[in-house]
């Protein structure tokens, strides 16, 4: 510890209460509290205890006399009364005794009743006990064998009780000062050693540290707890002496460590400053890095799309070849059809110029049945319209595809719009019939639901990735054997949610790559069959950019099933429209 001023904590402060006022006073209100008690309770205790004995007394005294005195009061014999009763009459606690007839006459009576005796007269029905001011009364019915009864009343002072209580108060009051005082004196014996051997370590206590020589210690011997206290501080102060010569070689050598570690600073700060010019610079390139990993993966989204583009307009020329080669045929079969029409109504025209009146007549109408047989006009008349019904249906098919294919190759909006999701399923199911026509059959159960928030294209999308690889998982599974698996679509909407189930027939996905399969990249078809993208594009779609869910079930051997959950216009307006602001367009 460095020498100078004592430590705040150490300086001596003015005593406002001195430990001997403190002990004394904690052992005056301790023994004030006791004798307090003793004195209080103990005549409590006393006093119940007195009117206990003088109750049990005077019932006792009642319960026998008025057995005694039945024969006094059969015969109204005053003397037999007084003979009975006056053995009483030496008893100090006995206040007064009567003993009347059964027509209030008074039989004996002895010492000073109390007012109420008088109504005591008149008899009562059984024994009551009363406790009054100064006495305890006890009043017994005396029923005599031959018939008549009477009244017998016994009073009993507590005054004599209450003299010796005041006494024994009295007493204990005196032995609880005496106890006080001694107690006192003891305090103030014991306080006085205790204050003057922990002042001694008060006083080495504040002069600990403001000298550089030995250290000085406390002068106490003694074996209780304040010597032992006096030992630890010598302990204490030896140790306090040690550490602040160690703190002084210390100081010395941090002093030399400051001064190295202000030159090791300085030559930190210029490779800080080094450091950082390279850490800017890697910065810059890993910013650029991230715009071009931006633009790749914009670019392979798009090439996804394209793909689905291209794969689809296959299918759609392969789906138009048919209904334009039929509306072929039939303009062909028209044209020729035509033509023979022509010669035939050329003919009938030339037979009816050259009929007029002659006498040619049946020769033309064979002609003309014949011209008729040579051009096969009924079967023309029967074919024509058929023929121009099925141009007609052939157009409607064309363009039935070419609208589905308009609406699901729509232009990407970047603004949310209200999209009917039975119709993006129904367009999605036309564009790819390709897909799957050969492999698997379609079921739609599409309840009515309402419209959701979304970009119509990247839904349609997203449909048409579940689509097609549940037509490959299907056809995975029923090879060239020319069945065909079922791939069933359903929709319906709880709360404020609308759900797309996609479920299909295949193999289902094996439990150990159910959880990578929204992975980009990954995918379980062959090389060439898939680029691993089109579940993590759904995913992305559904989830980051329409607050949506799409969750999976699967069996192996027995299918999968997707569920794509969106909120329906109304819940997802504003969940919408921060992922529009949010979301790449």
């Amino acid at each position: 510890m460095p020498s100078g001023r004592p430590s705040r904590a150490l300086r001596s402060r003015p005593i406002r209460l001195s430990i001997h006022v403190k002990l004394i006073g904690l052992i005056s209100v301790m023994m004030t509290a006791i004798v307090g008690f003793l004195t209080i309770y103990f005549p409590a205790r006393q006093s119940v205890t007195i009117h206990a004995g003088l109750s049990a007394r005077a019932r006792s005294y009642g319960a026998m006399l008025a057995t005694q005195a039945r024969s006094a009061v059969a015969f109204s014999d005053r003397e037999t009364a007084r003979e009975i009763l006056s053995p009483l009459d030496d008893d100090p606690y006995v206040a007064s005794i009567a003993l009347f007839d059964d027509h209030g006459e008074t039989l004996y009576a002895h010492g000073s009743p109390s007012d109420w005796v008088e109504r005591a007269k008149l008899g009562v029905v059984s024994p009551r006990l009363f406790a009054l001011n100064d006495r305890v009364a006890f009043v017994a019915p005396v029923a005599s064998l031959e018939g008549p009864s009477g009244t017998l009343v016994i009073e009993l002072t507590t005054a004599i009780a209450h003299r010796n209580l005041v006494v024994l108060v009295k007493t204990a009051v005196s032995v609880g000062i005496a106890v006080l005082f001694f107690g006192i004196a003891a305090a103030w014996l014991i306080a006085r050693s205790l204050a003057r051997r922990l002042r001694a370590i008060a006083e080495v206590a504040t002069r600990v540290g403001s000298s550089d020589g030995p250290p000085e210690l406390v002068d106490d011997r003694s074996s209780d707890e304040i010597g032992a206290l006096a030992s630890a501080f010598n302990a204490m102060v030896q140790e306090l002496h040690a550490e602040d010569e160690r703190l002084r070689s210390t100081v010395s050598e941090l002093t030399q460590a400051e001064d190295a570690l202000a030159r090791a600073n300085r030559e930190l700060e210029d490779r800080v400053e080094a450091r950082t010019a390279e850490l800017t610079a890697t910065n810059q390139k890993l910013v650029v890095e991230m715009e071009e990993r931006s633009r790749m993966e914009l670019e392979l989204r798009q090439a996804q799309k394209l793909e689905s583009v291209g794969r689809l307009a296959a299918g759609v020329a392969h789906e138009i070849n048919t209904p334009i080669q039929f509306v072929s045929d039939s303009c062909h079969f028209l044209r020729e059809a035509t033509g023979d029409i022509a010669q035939v109504v050329d003919g009938y025209r030339q037979l009816v110029a050259g009929l007029g009146d002659g006498p040619g007549r049946q020769e033309a109408a064979d002609a003309a049945r014949r011209l008729e047989d040579d051009h096969d006009i009924g079967y023309l008349l029967e074919n024509m319209p058929t023929a121009v019904a099925r141009s007609i249906e052939g157009l409607e098919r064309v363009a039935t595809i070419v609208r589905a294919l308009k609406e699901f190759a729509y232009p990407e909006r970047k603004d949310l719009t209200l999209v009917d999701v039975n119709r993006a399923i129904e367009t999605t199911l036309m564009v790819s019939t390709n897909e799957y026509r050969y492999v698997a059959e379609t079921r739609t159960e599409l309840e009515e639901v309402p419209k959701v928030l979304c970009r119509a294209g990247e839904l349609n999308q997203v449909i048409l990735n579940i689509v097609v690889n549940a037509a490959h998982a299907i056809a995975d599974v029923v090879g060239d054997s020319g069945d065909k698996g079922e791939i069933a679509i359903r929709t319906w909407a709880t709360g404020p949610d609308v759900f797309i189930s996609i479920r299909d027939t295949g193999g289902g996905i094996p439990p150990e790559v159910v959880d990578k399969i929204f992975d980009p990249f990954f995918t379980t078809k062959e090389v060439g069959k898939g680029t691993g993208q089109g579940l993590a594009i759904a995913r992305s779609v559904i989830v980051d950019k329409h607050g949506g869910k799409l969750a999976v079930e699967t069996e192996v051997g027995a299918g999968s099933t997707f569920t794509i959950t969106l909120p329906a216009a109304a819940a997802g307006a504003a969940t919408g429209a921060a992922a529009a602001t949010a979301a790449p367009g």
